[in-house]
């Protein structure tokens, strides 16, 4: 059998040259993201990580600045850090990714569950460096986790109200 030595795709009704090579050639023009870009979806998720990138940073530097520079326990460094991010997340997340500003039963319902996962993160901050894992991974590993989960609890939960006029 006579394998050829290229193969014309259409992508979007645009040509995809397959080589023998391992990856594709294209032209970056001929993909259309303005679809994908306008997606409501694609929207909030990419405001979420602004607002989750933006709040984790400066929770970083809160956390590592107390423990380096104060000398502070972990798990008050820790619970500090992440307060310091959650109002960066709410003012970003509310007015930008979910267009919609609390009630105060929808406050309560934020401040519970974050006060459940700081501590939570924090206890296993705690943890993974008592097992021996350097502080910042320590740090690293439960936040992340805590960024999924946070996403899907605060999209499905919390800010699914009427948005704000």
């Amino acid at each position: 059998m006579n394998w050829s030595s290229s193969l014309t795709l259409r992508l979007r009704d645009q040509p995809l040259q397959l080589n023998n090579s391992i990856f594709p050639t294209f032209r970056l023009s001929n993909v259309r993201f303005m679809e994908m870009k306008n997606s409501p979806i694609a929207k909030k998720t990419i405001n979420f990580l602004i607002a989750g990138v933006s709040a984790n940073i400066s929770s970083f530097v809160v956390f590592n600045g107390l423990i380096l520079i104060m000398r502070l326990d972990i798990m008050i460094s820790s619970i500090l850090g992440q307060l310091a991010g959650i109002g960066i997340s709410y003012f970003y997340n509310s007015r930008k990714t979910f267009k919609t500003r609390l009630s105060p039963l929808g406050k309560s319902a934020y401040v519970t569950y974050y006060v459940a996962a700081i501590w939570l993160t924090s206890c296993s901050i705690n943890w993974l460096h008592r097992i021996g894992i350097n502080i910042q991974l320590a740090w690293l590993f439960p936040v992340v986790i805590a960024s999924v989960i946070n996403y899907a609890i605060l999209a499905g939960a919390v800010f699914i109200q009427k948005p704000s006029p």
